[in-house]
């Protein structure tokens, strides 16, 4: 009898073998991004900056979504850090905008450590609150 059931069984695991092996994926993993917020509060001609350490190179993607004085034109950048210093290799002069659909700032870069800063051109004429959307290669 345990022959009989050894010969059943077989063709059985046989086929949940191949029923398996037919369901694997062999699509290409899509690239994920972390969107992340950046908020702090900054005086007259006052900047303000924050580290990123990218582990996936990309698109790091900017957006100034709030200032307290709205009108407000404010540097917006991205850089390297060099000592307490965030020193920007791209930047866009800008006003507050949530409800854009693009970025005000794309920056294509590579692994490593970089920084995003808001800078006050000399429009401030009050302390603010901002904040800044940062999404980026995950």
């Amino acid at each position: 009898m345990k022959v009989v059931h050894t010969l059943l069984l077989a063709p059985l695991l046989a086929s949940v073998v191949a029923v398996a092996g037919c369901g694997s994926d062999t699509t290409e993993p899509t690239a994920t991004t972390y969107v992340e917020q950046f908020s702090s509060r900054l005086q007259e001609k006052g900047r303000a900056w924050r580290s990123l350490t990218i582990t996936t190179a990309g698109n790091v993607q900017m957006q100034l979504v709030a200032l307290t004085q709205t009108e407000a034109i404010m540097n917006l950048g991205i850089g390297t850090i060099n000592g307490t210093q965030c020193v920007l290799a791209a930047s866009v002069d800008t006003i507050a905008n949530g409800t854009t659909v693009l970025p005000q700032l794309t920056r294509t870069v590579p692994v490593g450590t970089y920084c995003v800063q808001l800078q006050d051109i000399g429009n401030l004429t009050q302390l603010v609150d901002f904040t800044v959307r940062i999404e980026r290669p995950f």
